[in-house]
């Protein structure tokens, strides 16, 4: 995903350079520029592209969190979940590996919590095959290791993200409305800025 990003954003700079180029061109020799005719409609939705591409850049700059300083002469204690959230941002989307081993530990959170709760071992893991555990299909839909639907695909190349990380988000945020006891925190991971790859 990231690298259709990266191509769309390239493919996009050389257009653009090359119609400054051509432009230039026109003004300084126009005689030597062959003409272009292009159609109105044409122009008017690149402008209309280019335009929201602008607004959804500029909502997200406004939008990311931006950490505090730290004070000097301060000791910092982690958050409550900032293991979590960091494991989170460390793995890449290729790594298959890193995301098994993730889900994996948040799978034996989920059974420890739900063993908390009063439920059976076995039960437990019953319980999270089947994606009962919780109420959101997110979080027992990365749980039970089913591939993202293509509204998921469609809404995480929209926002810029993997639609992994947010079914994981969803799975801690799931998991921590089990026992309120749990070290996982799903703030700590969402405020940490978490869909860079």
């Amino acid at each position: 995903m990231r690298r259709l990003i990266r191509f769309l954003r390239d493919a996009a700079l050389v257009v653009g350079v090359g119609g400054v180029a051509y432009g230039a061109a026109t003004l300084v020799a126009p005689q030597t520029v062959p003409a272009v005719t292009v159609s109105t409609p044409l122009v008017a939705s690149v402008g209309v592209a280019a335009t929201l591409a602008g607004c959804v850049g500029v909502v997200r700059r406004a939008t990311r969190p931006r950490p505090l300083p730290d004070r000097p002469g301060t000791d910092r204690y982690p958050a409550p979940g900032e293991e979590w959230a960091t494991r989170l941002h460390s793995i890449r989307a290729t790594d298959q590996e890193a995301r098994r081993a993730l889900r994996e530990a948040v799978e034996a959170v989920a059974v420890e919590r739900l063993v908390a709760a009063g439920h059976a071992p076995e039960d437990a893991q019953t319980t999270i095959r089947q994606g009962t555990w919780t109420d959101a299909p997110l979080a027992a839909a990365y749980l039970r290791g089913d591939p993202p639907t293509r509204v998921e695909r469609l809404r995480a190349f929209l926002a810029g993200h993997a639609p992994w990380r947010r079914r994981v988000r969803r799975a801690m945020d799931a998991v921590a409305d089990i026992d309120a006891g749990s070290d996982i925190d799903a703030d700590a991971v969402a405020d940490s800025g978490g869909d860079a790859e």
